[in-house]
């Protein structure tokens, strides 16, 4: 495990574009057996662009930018909140969060 953690912070010192980055986190997201990750990057300014690297199918990923989900989405508003693990999902937060993230959790369930 050590040296699947030594080769991803190798690839990250030494790759600093995005598709680079994401071969990385690909790579990776496989050797733990990961089946998906994404990582979103979101400026402090208002009219930044997001960045996305993932492996989620790309008509989700294009669907989740175009309708502005990352200003809604209770999975990143929880990372913004805490740093331990939690689990994610229409049934672990179907009582905690508003109408419009219950209907991206239920958009993305159809993706």
């Amino acid at each position: 495990m050590d040296r699947v953690f030594r080769t991803f912070i190798d690839s990250l010192y030494s790759n600093t574009d995005i598709p680079a980055l994401g071969t990385a986190m690909t790579g990776i997201a496989a050797a733990l057996d990961l089946g998906t990750f994404a990582y979103l990057f979101v400026g402090r300014q208002s009219n930044a662009e997001v960045k996305l690297i993932s492996n989620y199918p790309t008509a989700w990923t294009s669907h989740y930018l175009a309708n502005g989900y990352e200003e809604i989405d209770p999975v990143i508003d929880r990372v913004v909140r805490t740093r331990e693990p939690f689990q994610w999902g229409c049934e672990c937060w179907s009582h905690q969060i508003c109408d419009p993230q219950f209907q991206l959790l239920e958009d993305a369930a159809h993706f």
